[in-house]
């Protein structure tokens, strides 16, 4: 396939492997749809035709998109019309004249080779048109997007049901094209999405932050310049480097190294190296799943990895896992493959009370899930009543948490409060259509370090 302006050409092949005729789908044809071309043999013509022998150059088109369908009957590539052509059959350069689906060219229509050489071969032809195409000065507006038209990053924030947010292409973006070697953003460019796609997690107004960006650290090893370079080549020092450089951090982000090796489904399954973000929100959907959303997603196994670009140690995971990089490890040496082995956001590393993914995602879930909960409230009477009726639908939510195992405490008393009284709702707040309701929960947190303590005892001492 090839395209040309504003159509997309297809290149049928000859018996003898010639390139021989040029279809092209106009830009009518809607992006979602496909265009068939079916190339056959007219075997009935010739049955009712005994005055010309069937040398097999003559053959019939189907043309098919959507619900319009076309059909060419009787076709030949012999632009030289004689006595012994079957009647009926037509060059086809002027049989698809007629066409309003596709145009035609014969690309070897000088040369003088016989038109059976020339015949496309019989078979089925899909094609559609290319994904969307863009100049590399307009690739950073196209991510952006729009809000108004929900497309890009400020239009995917516009749909509320999204809570997970991972950009893995902006990788490729940063790297560039191979043949050029060119980027088609450079690395400022890259900070600044990353920059737009966390403040956008951090605020949601008018309803509580309830998203999450899963970051990937571009391949870039700074001590020698800010082009990109090959994944493997990136080293735990050269990524804390970089996110030193970044100089950001958030609650709302998480960050893992080193990127996965997949199959290629497009190279009979040679690896790739692609960045892991896209693995991780699997992983976190797992976990929601399986588990729930109060459990930390670590220590899984990443499924379709069989490889990393970089095997990190316990002396290099020292000196990631502080600065909130999450490692991806292999446990060979415990019969134990890949793991996931970090659960931390960016936040800052004195932050301890929103350290942990788990414990963001779950306050998170907790702040949605009330408000979802609670919009039966809305213009109903602002009475001891209604503050009751409120209280009780809250505390039946988290109640149903700390029985899953999503609150610490031994009891509903010791992992949650809810309080929604006169002392909240005063009169001047009640005069101003507002209800105040407070909510305290004591979320479980992993156990990242686990501590024994060995000593030597005899007994009787």
């Amino acid at each position: 396939m090839s395209q040309q302006g504003g159509d997309i050409g297809l290149a049928l092949m000859g018996v003898a492997e010639d390139l021989l005729l040029d279809a092209n789908l106009p830009d009518r044809i809607a992006d979602k749809e496909k265009l068939t071309i079916s190339i056959e043999d007219n075997q009935l013509e010739f049955e009712a035709d005994n005055s010309a022998p069937n040398t097999g150059e003559y053959f019939q088109i189907f043309v098919e998109c959507g619900d319009k369908k076309e059909h060419f009957p009787y076709v030949t590539m012999d632009d030289v019309s004689s006595e012994s052509e079957p009647k009926h059959f037509e060059y086809v350069g002027r049989v698809l004249e007629k066409s309003k689906l596709i145009s035609a060219e014969d690309i070897y229509s000088d040369q003088k080779s016989r038109p059976l050489t020339r015949r496309p071969a019989n078979g089925t032809y899909e094609i559609r048109k290319p994904l969307h195409s863009m100049e590399p000065e307009t690739v950073e507006a196209h991510v952006y997007g729009s809000q108004d038209d929900r497309q890009g990053i400020h239009g995917l924030f516009e749909i509320d049901e999204v809570s997970m947010i991972a950009f893995p292409d902006l990788m490729k973006l940063y790297e560039g094209d191979k043949k050029s070697a060119e980027p088609f953003l450079d690395l400022e460019q890259i900070h600044g999405i990353m920059e737009v796609m966390i403040s956008r997690c951090e605020t949601s107004f008018p309803s509580p932050p309830h998203r999450m960006v899963v970051l990937d650290p571009p391949p870039v090893k700074l001590r020698l310049g800010r082009g990109s370079v090959a994944p493997e080549e990136q080293k735990p020092q050269d990524v804390a480097q970089w996110l030193k450089d970044f100089n950001r951090r958030s609650m709302f982000a998480a960050l893992y190294y080193p990127w996965i090796k997949v199959p290629n489904p497009n190279k009979a399954g040679k690896p790739l190296l692609v960045p892991p973000c896209g693995h991780m929100m699997g992983i976190w959907c797992r976990t929601d799943q399986n588990r729930g959303i109060y459990k930390a997603p670590a220590n899984e196994t990443p499924r379709g990895v069989t490889g990393l670009a970089y095997e990190t140690n316990i002396r290099e995971q020292e000196l990631l896992n502080p600065e909130g990089i999450n490692c991806i490890r292999n446990f060979s040496n415990y019969s134990r493959g890949y793991k996931i082995w970090g659960a931390r956001t960016l936040v800052e590393p004195d932050n301890i009370q929103w350290r942990y993914i788990s414990v963001r995602r779950l306050i998170s879930y907790i702040e949605k899930s009330i408000e979802r909960g609670t919009q039966w409230v809305v213009f109903e009477p602002n009475d001891e009543d209604l503050w009751a009726r409120v209280t009780r639908t809250v505390e039946g939510f988290l109640a149903g948490l700390w029985r899953d195992g999503a609150l610490f405490g031994s009891s509903p008393a010791d992992a949650f409060y809810v309080k929604c009284d006169g002392d909240l709702n005063t009169h001047d707040t009640m005069m101003k259509g507002r209800l105040y309701i407070e909510v305290g929960v004591s979320p479980v947190r992993p156990a990242e370090f686990v501590i024994f303590r060995l000593s030597q005892w005899a007994p009787n001492q």
